[in-house]
């Protein structure tokens, strides 16, 4: 027996505009997100520079992975960390 689902009666889709968010973290490759998770939990309680806990995991092409949190000063970014801005919709 066969059964036909419509996805527009179990789904509803929102289309959201961001304005663009500014990260710091770590990057490094795909398969290393777990450590570069690790790694931000560690130092995340020594940024002066978040604006929330929330946590990112971006992907870019070239499956690199930036591992962030949201940032509200641009100006100071550690040695071993990175910046990366995740553009407006």
């Amino acid at each position: 027996m066969h059964c036909k689902v419509i996805l527009q009666d179990i789904l509803q889709v929102r289309t959201e505009w961001l304005p663009s968010i500014q990260l710091i973290g770590f990057q490094g490759r795909l398969d290393d997100q777990h450590t570069l998770f690790s790694d931000l939990n560690e130092k995340v309680n020594d940024l002066l520079t978040k604006k929330t806990a929330n946590q990112y995991l971006v992907i870019l092409p070239e499956l690199i992975s930036v591992v962030a949190i949201e940032r509200n000063d641009v100006k100071f970014i550690p040695d071993v960390m990175t910046a990366f801005i995740i553009p407006e919709d």
